[in-house]
């Protein structure tokens, strides 16, 4: 992410320090934005086409779903059970994760864009709590995962 310079720094030139998960934007009041930088206006959209581009994230998401398309029925099954043991993990740490259903292939998680559902407990953030790192390696141990 640095080095797609979507992260403000004195180098990037970008006015705010990052873009969120949850479609908010770092506090920027020296240049008139005292409240958080509006996701429906033209420099949330600007920075948001920009750091697409540098990080090449579209890229990086066509070929996850590339990858998905090929998946064994077995691999399912073990993503799946994965999955289950990180939202059980989740939930029972206090976030709010929609109960999950298949999709065209049978997998449960349906990737990126399904955590926009998600309810961070008060306090915590999809993009910085511990919770999801923690959460990963119970499921990938208690599921037999990679």
């Amino acid at each position: 992410m640095v080095e797609s310079q979507c992260i403000y720094t004195t180098l990037t030139g970008f006015s705010y320090y990052y873009l969120g998960v949850g479609a908010e934007i770092g506090y920027d009041a020296a240049n008139g934005y005292p409240n958080s930088i509006p996701v429906n206006q033209q420099p949330y959209i600007d920075a948001l086409v920009a750091c697409a581009a540098r990080s090449q994230i579209q890229e990086r998401l066509a070929e996850a779903d590339a990858a998905q398309a090929d998946l064994t029925a077995e691999e399912v099954e073990n993503q799946n059970r994965q999955f289950i043991a990180f939202r059980d993990c989740m939930v029972g740490r206090g976030w709010g994760i929609p109960e999950p259903v298949p999709n065209e292939q049978g997998l449960l998680f349906g990737g990126f864009a399904s955590t926009a559902s998600w309810v961070a407990p008060p306090g915590e953030s999809l993009t910085t709590s511990d919770d999801l790192g923690e959460c990963q390696s119970e499921a990938g141990a208690s599921a037999g995962g990679d």
